[in-house]
């Protein structure tokens, strides 16, 4: 009895271990899908020289940030929100990015087990984020990203089997209901309640889910 209970609370403390290390990489990610976001220009590449090279500085001042200022939620807090270089408050929108990348990540794994199609959601999940972040800077969604959603619709069909029409036909429909919803908002609008990019991810999304 007494080594089946060392036995469970070592179990429990290896799992919340690689729980805590998933959070740490997606908040990792996260700081990235926000840089992404800030860095991004529409009409421009999303994954480009431009968004994705280039060492992290501060928006204020412009000095380059150390690797010991870039640690994700522990330098911002430690940092009290601050530049170490000019003072200047750094946005809550990195705390809350990195926070929330963590979530999709850990919580992802935690639902689907320590499976390759966590990966792929917490990946979609991450998509998703990137958009959202875009849209409310620029009020536009990058068509590329839209393309990325599709092409995981069609990953999800080859893993399901690409030749079983049944499992085309279920996208194919989810993607024709979304594009017909969201055209008739636009076009009852005249364009000004909704823009074409949210309905190429309505489509988008339709077939991937």
């Amino acid at each position: 009895m007494h080594n089946d209970f060392k036995s469970y609370v070592w179990d429990a403390t290896i799992q919340d271990m690689v729980y805590a290390f998933l959070f740490v990489v997606g908040a990792a990610l996260g700081s990235f899908v926000n840089v992404l976001a800030t860095r991004y220009q529409p009409g421009g590449g999303i994954f480009g020289h431009g968004t994705v090279r280039g060492r992290s500085k501060c928006p204020k001042c412009e000095k380059i940030l150390a690797w010991y200022e870039l640690i994700p939620v522990v330098s911002f807090l430690i940092q009290w929100r601050r530049c170490r270089n000019c003072s200047a408050y750094i946005a809550w929108r990195y705390l809350l990015m990195e926070i929330l990348g963590g979530l999709i990540v850990s919580l992802t794994f935690l639902y689907f087990g320590l499976f390759p199609v966590s990966l792929f959601w917490s990946a979609v999940l991450f998509i998703l984020l990137l958009i959202t972040l875009i849209d409310i800077r620029h009020y536009v969604i990058p068509d590329q990203l839209n393309i990325v959603l599709v092409l995981a619709g069609a990953a999800l069909i080859g893993l399901n089997g690409i030749s079983d029409w049944l499992i085309w036909k279920d996208h194919l429909v989810g993607a024709a209901i979304g594009l017909l919803i969201f055209s008739l908002i636009v076009l009852l609008t005249r364009g000004r309640g909704m823009g074409l990019g949210d309905l190429k991810l309505a489509g988008a999304l339709g077939f991937l889910f």
